[in-house]
Order: structure tokens, then C-alpha cells, then sequence
């Protein structure tokens, strides 16, 4: 017969404490996450305290939320965000008499333009959600192709660049019909055959293409519609003449104390028998203990961090005097076994956190790659193989660019055996052009 009882089951389990979980996501936080963490944990919890770091050496508890930014945040005076796109876009069919249809069209068109100024829906899609005529659709499209920059509104790259070509009355002769019938042959630097079909002069096809080469193939770009990497380095290394030296920012060792008249009154009135007041210490005494755990976490994260910095500078030392052909290939698990610590740590440590080195502002995950190997029997690093492709390409006759199996091959023989496929995958991630695309002279 089916019933209920009780049954005891013994288990083994992982469990994670929220003190385990809170110290794991402070590791993970770069210094401008930590700092604004450390300045929410100020605001919920009145014992713990943010002191400001001070020249002469003395320190200062920064109270208000202002002057704590002001103090500790960087990024504070960073450059407020300028018009977007779309916003002087709007503004300049404001200026314009339209229709109310063409208006409300004109609008939808705005919110559809990407970051390169072009517009990412069709015309067709437009018409069935506006429930408008093509005719319409298109008298709106041409209202929004007419603001500046010229060239916005454009549906590929091809009328994007006859948008900028019509309204300029000084255009090179032949422009338009080489961008309207010719692109991919331009492309290709086929300029004899385009020559050849517009009855045009080599040197005609030539400035034709000079001319071409100057108009913008993202007009959407030079309004400021890209938002700046604003990066505040979590530690700066120096190269010096003994060695190098690491220092770690403010941002990542804030300076975190428990206040001293909250602890004190705490202990004085711990004996005492009023409930109110017993109360009062009952809830300073687990404020406190939630400080204490905070600012030891915060100092682990500061341990741990160097700690990996400085196992990473020493694997990767020769960068710092030949920069990025100095890299070697490392794994986390190389990190981690140098440090005796679980690779998932070293994977938190370094998540978000950057390092300022004679040679510009790295994150750190950019130090690790995987290997190719040598003919010495040493590897080398994907980094170093990617800057030595992007150094042949930028020396190589543009009358007469490389391939990718030429690359190859002059790889091969400086020691480093790699594929065509590998070297066109490269180039391809360092947005560099195909040897077609490359050739620049006829």
C-alpha cells in the first residue's frame, strides 16, 4: 500500500555560504565596480567608513556622497555624452514643413538608423507597421536623407556614398558613375577595366578614385554617436633600470574602517540589562561583524590581484622591453599553478581588470593566448603571430600586396609554423582587408 513515512537520507554537498558568495563577487569587480560596491555598502551600513587617502599621508573620512565621488571617482569628470545621432537627426526635421504622415514616417526612420548612419530596416516592413504608401514611405526616407552629415539614411554603401557625391557640386568627374555600376571593381583595384568602360583616362579614373576614397562610409560616426571606453587602469608597472615596479591603484585598495564610536559603544553597553539598549548593541555588533567581512574582503581581493599581476609580469617579462611581439603563450592554469590557487580564481581576478604599462593600457586577459609552435621547439604566442602579420602587410608593396599563403610562407621561414587558413583567420580578426582589397595602384 502507497503512504507517507519518514526516511532519514544522509548527503554530502557543497554548500556556499553568502559571506563565500559576497567575497567571490568583489573579486570579480574591477576598481570602478569596487569603488561604487564600497561606496554602497557605506550608504546601508552605518558603522563601516570610507577614508580618503590624503598626500601628506594622513587619511580623512570622506562622509558625503558628493565629495566621495569627487575624491575617489575619476570617471567623474569624464566628458558628458554629446548629441546622438538620432537626436540631430530629429532636430533638423523639426526645421522642415512636413506633413504629418511624412513626420510620423520620417521619425520611425530616424529610430532605425545604426551607428554608421544607415538605415537597418526596409521599406516595405516600414509601410506594413505605419499602415503608409511606398510613396510615402519614400518621400519620408528622402526627408531624412537630406540632414547632415551627408550621407545619413543610406541603405548600403553604395548610396550611402551617391547621397554625399550629389551634394557636393566640386565631385571629381566620373565619381558617381564608378560608385553607381564600378564599386567592387574599384574595389578590387580594376581601375584599367573601369577606364576602359567609361571611355575615362587612367588618370581621370585615378583622381576619380582619390576623390571616392576621401567621402565617409560611416557619416553616422562623425556626430558622436560611439560611446568613449572611459578605463581607469586597476595598476600601473613601471620599467625601470633594476627591474620593473608594480603599483596598485587607489581603486583597488580603498581604504575601509570600522567606525571606532559605534565599536566603542557597542562594547560599553554589551553588559547592559535594558532591552532597548541590548537591542541597539545586538544589531552594532552584526553591523559590525558585516564590516569586518567586507573590508577583509576587499584586502584579499587587493592580495590576490597582485598577486596575479605580478606571476603575469613575471611570464611575461620580455613585454615589457619588446611590447606586444614579446608575449609569450600562458594558460590560466600556468597562473594558477605558479600561485597554488584553483584556475577559476585566477579567471576572477583578472575578469574586467586592466594594467597600465610602458606600452599603453592592457587588460589582463589580453596577456593570455594560446601557443604556436617553432622550429626551435618553443612556442609563440597568438598575440606576437598577430602583430608580426599586421607588420608585413604595413611594409609590403601595395602595388603588389600579399597573400595569405605568401604571409604564411614568410612566417614559416622565420621559424613559426603556421597555416594559410590560421593567417587569414587572424587578419580577418584584426579587420584587415584581403590582398584584392589591399591594392591601392594599378
Amino acid at each position: 500500500m502507497l503512504g507517507y513515512q519518514l526516511v532519514q537520507d544522509q548527503r554530502l554537498k557543497l554548500a556556499m555560504t553568502p559571506e563565500l558568495q559576497q567575497s567571490m563577487h568583489i573579486l570579480t569587480l574591477s576598481g570602478q565596480e569596487l569603488m561604487q560596491y564600497v561606496q554602497e555598502q557605506v550608504m546601508q551600513n552605518p558603522v563601516l567608513e570610507l577614508e580618503e587617502h590624503r598626500g601628506s599621508g594622513h587619511s580623512q573620512t570622506v562622509r558625503s556622497t558628493h565629495a566621495r565621488r569627487m575624491a575617489y571617482d575619476p570617471l567623474w569628470h569624464a566628458q558628458a555624452a554629446s548629441e546622438s545621432l538620432e537626436q540631430s537627426v530629429l532636430s533638423q526635421l523639426r526645421l522642415l514643413e512636413l506633413t504629418p504622415d511624412v513626420r510620423r514616417t520620417a521619425v520611425y526612420l530616424t529610430g532605425n538608423l545604426n551607428e554608421d548612419g544607415y538605415l537597418d530596416i526596409d521599406l516595405a516592413d516600414v509601410c506594413s507597421v505605419l499602415n503608409v504608401s511606398i510613396g510615402l514611405a519614400e518621400e519620408a526616407l528622402r526627408q531624412v536623407q537630406s540632414a547632415e552629415p551627408a550621407g545619413i539614411g543610406g541603405r548600403d554603401l553604395r548610396e550611402c556614398l551617391l547621397l554625399q557625391i550629389d551634394r557636393d557640386s566640386s565631385s571629381a568627374h566620373g565619381a558617381r558613375e564608378i560608385v553607381a555600376h564600378y564599386l567592387e571593381d574599384l574595389a578590387h583595384g580594376q581601375w584599367g577595366a573601369i577606364a576602359s568602360s567609361l571611355r575615362m583616362s587612367k588618370v581621370q579614373v585615378k583622381a576619380a578614385a582619390q576623390y571616392i576614397q576621401r567621402l565617409q562610409p560611416r557619416p553616422g560616426q562623425t556626430i558622436g554617436t560611439s560611446i568613449v571606453p572611459y578605463v581607469v587602469p586597476d595598476a600601473m608597472v613601471e620599467l625601470k633600470t633594476e627591474g620593473y615596479m608594480l603599483h596598485m591603484h587607489p581603486f583597488s585598495s580603498p581604504r575601509l574602517a570600522v567606525s571606532e564610536l559605534y565599536r566603542g559603544w557597542a562594547e560599553n553597553q554589551g553588559s547592559a540589562v535594558v532591552s532597548e539598549i541590548s537591542d541597539a548593541s545586538a544589531f552594532l555588533q552584526a553591523r559590525i561583524k558585516s564590516a569586518a567581512w567586507v573590508i577583509r574582503c576587499v584586502a584579499l581581493r587587493r592580495q590576490t590581484l597582485q598577486q596575479v599581476m605580478q606571476a603575469i609580469l613575471e611570464e611575461q617579462i620580455d613585454f615589457l622591453t619588446a611590447g606586444v611581439k614579446g608575449i609569450r603563450p600562458m594558460t590560466l592554469a600556468v597562473i594558477a599553478s605558479r600561485l597554488g590557487i584553483h584556475e577559476s580564481t585566477v579567471s576572477r581576478a583578472v575578469n574586467g581588470k586592466h594594467l597600465q604599462t610602458p606600452h599603453g593600457v592592457y587588460p589582463l586577459k589580453y596577456f593570455f593566448s594560446s601557443g604556436l609552435p617553432t622550429q626551435e621547439g618553443m612556442d609563440t604566442s597568438a598575440q606576437a603571430v598577430k602583430a608580426r602579420i599586421r607588420a608585413i602587410i604595413a611594409e609590403e608593396n601595395k602595388d603588389r600586396p600579399l597573400s595569405d599563403q605568401h604571409i604564411a610562407d614568410i612566417l614559416t621561414k622565420e621559424g613559426i609554423q603556421i597555416s594559410r587558413r590560421t593567417v587569414a583567420k587572424y587578419r580577418d580578426g584584426m579587420q584587415l582587408l584581403a590582398a584584392g582589397y589591399r591594392k591601392t595602384k594599378m
